[in-house]
């Protein structure tokens, strides 16, 4: 998660008590705007616009099997097969995250409604299933079983085994929100999951995890502040990520029970790790998008970071990037912004 709601809906929501994300967000995307650009980096790597131009993106999922890409955005869902062009697929939705299946058979977006959007043909045919009124967030799959989903949403995570026929809530969260998943890498069966405070914008557990693919969760690690997690990425399986609510970014080797924040290089105020990705390989490297100052790099496991690319959308001194995929077929990054989708060649 990692993302705020549609531009329209930036208020404090009846009944949300996790609003504060919308309230932090709120500021910055009025502040940026759309259009112009101008981030500048430590190197000659340039951001492009790819798609979707002038659409806030909240969130991006590549199909590795086809290239297929989806972006869940303030209006809903766009879908571009290999060699056609971009075309909405899901309206009139405020989609906050959106995922897929390995093959692109199943497709799952999370609706700020509290409703989940499920395609089962490879994003032909959509159907939503409402869960909560209290938004969903966060939406994931089980790498090794199709069919089997996770939501991240007001007040709990939900499970469905059966491709989102039937749900199961698994977690009880109060007043807090499930905002962001990531699957140990490897791993079918162990999940971690971030949260959102609640009224006092403080969660009690920012981070839990599961070993058993959702069925149950507990507390993951201390000292990751209270604010709460925005997103989650594991390097390898030596460590854990956690993009938080402007406390930077925050890791967690597999042999330790704390948290350390991992923010050398990075702005000293206000720094919301909105959206983070893992490059892996001969040179890994892990990548967070923040919610003022665009993307930062760091290539020695997150010990210190550096800027990352130039050409992003700016105004007003906000460089905004709500979510990070990459696609490993051309070795590109993209980045969905308040202005599109953007993307830049790895090397």
């Amino acid at each position: 998660m990692r993302k705020p709601p549609a531009r329209a809906s930036f208020r404090k929501l009846p009944g949300r008590p996790w609003a504060p994300l919308a309230v932090v967000v709120v500021g910055l995307i009025a502040l940026a705007g759309c259009g112009g650009s101008g981030q500048t980096g430590s190197n000659d790597f340039i951001w492009r616009l790819l798609a979707v131009p002038h659409a806030l993106v909240h969130s991006i999922a590549l199909v590795p099997a086809t290239g297929t890409i989806y972006a869940g955005a303030d209006l809903g869902v766009y879908r571009r097969a290999r060699g056609q062009s971009w075309r909405m697929v899901v309206k009139r939705a405020d989609v906050w995250d959106i995922a897929s299946s390995p093959s692109g058979r199943i497709v799952a977006a999370a609706e700020n409604s509290g409703a989940v959007a499920i395609s089962r043909d490879f994003g032909r045919r959509w159907r939503n299933h409402m869960l909560t009124p209290q938004g969903a967030y966060a939406v994931t799959l089980r790498p090794n079983r199709l069919g089997w989903l996770l939501v991240g949403a007001g007040g709990g995570i939900y499970l469905s085994k059966n491709g989102g026929r039937s749900w199961r809530l698994t977690a009880r969260l109060g007043d807090s929100a499930a905002s962001a998943f990531a699957w140990l890498p490897g791993s079918g069966s162990t999940v971690i999951a971030g949260t959102i405070g609640g009224v006092s914008g403080k969660s009690a557990s920012p981070a839990l995890i599961s070993r058993d693919a959702g069925l149950s969760w507990v507390s993951f690690g201390r000292q990751l502040p209270g604010t709460g997690v925005m997103s989650l990425a594991g390097l390898s399986s030596r460590w854990v990520f956690a993009g938080t609510m402007g406390r930077a970014v925050w890791r967690r080797g597999a042999n330790s029970t704390q948290w350390v924040r991992t923010s050398i290089g990075m702005p000293k105020d206000d720094d919301h790790g909105a959206a983070l990705v893992v490059v892996s390989g001969r040179h890994p490297a892990v990548l967070v998008g923040t919610l003022a100052f665009g993307v930062f790099r760091s290539t020695n496991g997150g010990r210190s970071w550096l800027p990352f690319g130039a050409g992003l959308p700016k105004s007003a001194g906000a460089t905004i990037v709500l979510s990070l995929a990459l696609d490993p077929r051309s070795r590109s990054l993209l980045a969905g912004t308040p202005d599109g989708i953007y993307t830049i060649r790895l090397r």
